[in-house]
């Protein structure tokens, strides 16, 4: 990936949206990671988004958020290509459960 290839590094979220919304999920995500890093591409901020209506709900997301920092979000909103993705190798999957510290 640091050889510049073009990937970005992505977690899928698969959820139930009768269990949890997907604002909930936005939630999470801002809460949970740097959003104002605009670092290599790989390592950007980014949601994909399946359709309009999560798109709507991730822009107005990401403008409640920013009225809340001092610093820009670098945060980009794209729309998720299932023919783009390709899951990490199996070394790199539950990477946490398997490499506790």
């Amino acid at each position: 990936m640091c050889a510049g290839d073009g990937h970005t590094e992505a977690i899928r979220v698969d959820f139930d949206p009768d269990v949890l919304s997907y604002d909930a999920v936005l939630e999470l995500f801002w809460a949970k990671h740097n959003p104002c890093s605009s670092s290599k591409p790989q390592y950007m901020s980014a949601i994909f988004v399946a359709d309009e209506e999560q798109g709507a709900a991730a822009r107005a997301s990401l403008d409640a958020e920013q009225k809340s920092r001092p610093q820009k979000i670098a945060t980009k909103i794209l729309p998720f290509d299932p023919e783009l993705w390709s899951d990490a190798e199996d070394y790199h999957q539950k990477y946490f459960s398997k490499n506790r510290y």
